[in-house]
């Protein structure tokens, strides 16, 4: 129960961390699309939902979805009487579509998850990463009902954020290997 509580600390405090960081520092990220939606065009947290599943599988929800509520509750604050049940939805089914396509793939033969004896290759988890952003971009934009502009929005930061986000672990875990740990 403790390991469980500090990994959802942990995670949701980075997905917190990363979507404001995406949205703050990253050109291309603060600009409003129509007058609610938002769309980032590198959405770094999208990539650590991609890393989330394939560690926890769908463990990973309970871990993620803290951050997530945080993060969109802090994000629509300054729009009084936009909770709607699309707003309500919209955090959960980005962390819920990533687990749910790894679990689809491994039921088609691909379990890419991660397991004891057995090291998945980057290319294939970016792929199943770019497929949960097909389908997050679709369903959340069913969800919420945004033009299709916003949908393709969506896919091109999930997908280029998460591209950043695995760069940047490689080169982090490259660091650390040199350093000796």
């Amino acid at each position: 129960m403790l390991i469980d509580l500090t990994r959802t600390l942990i995670i949701s405090g980075l997905f917190f961390v990363l979507f404001w960081f995406s949205a703050w520092f990253l050109p291309g990220n603060s600009a409003e699309i129509g007058d609610f939606g938002y769309a980032s065009l590198t959405y770094l947290p999208h990539g650590l939902r991609v890393i989330a599943a394939w560690l926890y599988g769908s463990r990973s929800i309970p871990y993620l979805s803290p951050g997530a509520y945080l993060a969109h509750v802090s994000r629509i604050s300054d729009h009084p009487g936009q909770w709607t049940l699309g707003e309500t939805l919209h955090p959960i089914f980005g962390i819920v579509c990533v687990a749910m396509t790894f679990e689809i793939v491994a039921r088609l033969g691909a379990d890419l998850r991660l397991r004891p004896e057995f090291r998945a290759p980057w290319r294939s988890v970016l792929q199943v990463g770019a497929l949960a952003s097909v389908i997050n971009a679709i369903g959340t934009n069913l969800i919420v009902q945004n033009p299709a502009d916003v949908m393709i929005g969506y896919l091109i930061g999930d997908i280029l954020g998460m591209i950043m986000l695995f760069l940047m672990a490689m080169v982090l875990f490259s660091c650390l290997r040199r350093a000796g740990y």
